[in-house]
């Protein structure tokens, strides 16, 4: 692997929606989402943070972009890292795997919409009622809020940090180091 991507960006942003879009017209592109990992091992129900099962998944996730490191020249890593030191650790851990070069996409999508596309995705997903639908979303906007205190730079790792803005930006515009 040449290239990493590291998605970087709060609940509801559009990392993996648009990501998803640019494989598509990437088809040499790999994509790795943690999310989608953790729901095969898991399912898509809740886990207790202290039962370990977020580090078995993450064991899964790295031993998943080893395997398409080996055969792609680029990778997405569609995985969620709030702070700086988690983005490091990934930034690291891509490097030890192979990546040359780590770059961050940083979503920026605005607030409003971030939320309005969580809402979208938790009701169509239909696993709560509509009162912890709102809770959630109440809880997502905390979040959001939390997400953008901490600043994404170069210093954790990165050779680039690109800002994204799903809602200005063309997923099929290419982003890619190498094409």
């Amino acid at each position: 692997m040449h290239s990493a991507y590291l998605t970087v960006g709060p609940q509801g942003a559009g990392k993996s929606t648009f990501c998803e879009e640019l494989v598509r017209v990437y088809p040499g592109l790999a994509l790795l989402s943690r999310d989608r990992v953790f729901e095969e091992v898991f399912g898509e129900g809740w886990h207790s943070p202290y039962s370990g099962a977020f580090y078995v998944g993450m064991k899964i996730v790295w031993e998943r972009v080893a395997e398409l490191a080996a055969i792609h020249d680029q990778l997405i890593l569609d995985c969620w890292n709030g702070t700086p030191e988690e983005r490091q650790r990934y930034s690291d851990k891509l490097r030890s795997l192979g990546a040359t070069r780590v770059e961050a996409w940083h979503f920026v999508t605005p607030r409003d919409v971030c939320l309005g596309w969580y809402r979208q995705k938790i009701t169509a997903e239909q696993w709560c009622g509509p009162s912890v639908i709102e809770f959630n979303v109440g809880v997502c906007g905390v979040n959001y809020d939390k997400f953008h205190t901490f600043p994404v730079s170069p210093n954790q790792g990165f050779d680039l940090v690109r800002t994204i803005d799903p809602t200005l930006q063309d997923p099929t515009m290419s982003l890619l180091s190498v094409a």
